[in-house]
């Protein structure tokens, strides 16, 4: 779900970024062409393996232990500042999709 909110996002959200706990780039349709999402990693220096994955121990990020307290605490009030629009394809898969937590929640 991570994925398909920052492929919507503004500001220019590196949605590339999101990989799936295995290593695998699962969201790599969202841009377009099947290379692009793996293009966009390697320009950033993101080595992948011979099975095509990402070695999530070496490149893995967590916020609770690679940000400070002050710093998460800032992203989340600027977060919370910041308006944004949701697609109706973006609600649609927030509402329906198996990963969702907002699954089966009634429409505002």
């Amino acid at each position: 779900m991570i994925g398909w909110i920052m492929n919507e996002s503004p500001n220019g959200v590196p949605a590339q970024r999101v990989i799936n706990s295995k290593g695998e780039l699962s969201g790599s349709w969202a841009f377009g062409q099947s290379d692009t999402m793996r293009e966009l990693l390697e320009s950033e220096g993101i080595v992948f393996s011979a099975e095509e994955r990402v070695d999530m121990k070496r490149y893995g990020w967590d916020p609770t232990h690679n940000l400070t307290e002050e710093a998460l605490k800032q992203i989340l009030d600027d977060a919370s500042n910041t308006p944004v629009k949701a697609s109706e394809r973006l609600l649609y898969l927030m509402r329906t999709d198996p990963a969702s937590p907002l699954r089966d929640q009634p429409s505002s």
